[in-house]
């Protein structure tokens, strides 16, 4: 499952808030909730000043840290992917 989120939340070494706007929007989206041990592929809009649109992407597993459901990243599974064109 793919879901937005904000490099710029990371609450701890590899671990980053899933609480952001448009991570509730994408799981409101998919009709889910979040749960320790899931799996997900979260992505964020990486502007390219000079090309193209691209996404920057990185699995991670979701877990509880201070009492919150926060992403555990894969530090070796970051990875940029070009963005979907939009429509209009």
């Amino acid at each position: 499952m793919r879901v937005w989120f904000d490099t710029n939340a990371c609450v701890a070494d590899n671990r980053y808030s899933l609480g952001c706007a448009g991570t509730r929007r994408d799981l409101s989206a998919l009709g889910t909730e979040l749960s320790a041990g899931m799996r997900l592929t979260l992505y964020m809009e990486d502007g390219a000043p000079d090309g193209p649109p691209e996404l920057l992407l990185v699995d991670a597993v979701v877990e509880e840290f201070q009492g919150a459901l926060i992403a555990h990243v894969d530090p070796e599974t970051w990875r940029r992917e070009p963005a979907p064109r939009k429509a209009g």
